[in-house]
């Protein structure tokens, strides 16, 4: 039993860690969304930022700031990619 439960597993444990550099699965993938889609949309905007890509990182960030207003990281986040995108991008 417990082998034909990890077996059912390792494919999903695959594809997220496979995914990882993309950030997508971050909001997408329902483990996720124990933590709340505000972390996740947190998460997947540093990742973003991370990778430069400023603009779709303030969508997340705000995003993240939207579903919970009081998120002082997000703002924080936000704020930040803001001045980036300000600079430059």
């Amino acid at each position: 039993m417990v082998a034909a439960t990890i077996a059912v597993y390792i494919p999903v444990l695959r594809f997220q860690f496979v995914n990882w550099d993309d950030g997508k699965f971050i909001v997408d993938n329902p483990s996720f969304r124990g933590l709340g889609y505000a972390q996740a949309h947190n998460n997947l905007g540093a990742v973003l930022m991370s990778q430069g890509r400023t603009d779709e990182a303030m969508r997340h960030f705000a995003e993240a700031v939207r579903l919970k207003p009081d998120y002082g990281l997000a703002q924080a986040n936000l704020q930040a990619a803001r001045e980036r995108w300000r600079r430059g991008r």
